[in-house]
């Protein structure tokens, strides 16, 4: 809720850029505290056809993604800032409706089970590797999904067309992550762990 919420009011009514990048941490908070819990739930009961499931969580995402262009072009040119601020209802409805639903799993019993405490430190030793790749492959789609816009913008595409060449962008990506889902799934490569 906090990462939709902020999201779509920060961009909407942030008065300055500081405040908007508030706002924009507010949502980074909101997707660590969702992302790992609904992959592990997503997961969770998949002996089977696990890489097919994650990627199929991961498309539903990415559909967001590519409509969000579309959208938020759409409602500041039909209603301005309020047209985008309408966008945290929606993020609203969705994190009501994941948090009745997670209260229908039934949680562990971590009073015979407590996993031991991790350091930060140890934690950094362990995944520092994997922890770098994430950080390559992020600046690599950031710096694409920051250089279209201005490519596009430089040659004289309007806003609507920003829009929709960021829509094509982002649903490559969505291709991309269900073909690799499909040769996860028929492949016996071994599961990453850290």
């Amino acid at each position: 809720m906090v990462g939709s919420m902020g999201n779509a009011l920060g961009l909407a009514w942030a008065p300055t850029y500081a405040i908007f990048a508030a706002a924009l941490m507010l949502g980074g908070l909101g997707n660590a505290a969702f992302h790992p819990h609904m992959a592990a739930l997503v997961s969770r009961n998949q002996e089977t056809h696990r890489g097919r499931s994650l990627s199929g969580w991961m498309v539903s995402g990415m559909v967001g993604h590519s409509l969000a262009p579309l959208v938020v072009v759409a409602l500041w040119h039909g209603w301005g800032s309020w047209g985008v601020a309408s966008l945290a209802l929606p993020g609203l409805l969705a994190a009501g409706a994941l948090y009745f639903s997670a209260r229908t799993i039934p949680r562990p019993d971590l009073s015979r089970h407590r996993p031991p405490r991790i350091s930060w430190r140890e934690v950094w030793k362990r995944g520092r590797g994997f922890g770098v790749l994430i950080v390559l492959r992020n600046l690599g789609s950031a710096s694409l999904l920051t250089l279209v816009p201005l490519v596009w913008h430089q040659r004289g595409g309007s806003p609507t067309q920003t829009g929709a060449v960021l829509a094509v962008v982002y649903a490559t990506g969505m291709v991309g992550n269900l073909l690799a889902a499909c040769v996860r799934s028929r492949s016996a490569m071994p599961s990453l762990r850290m």
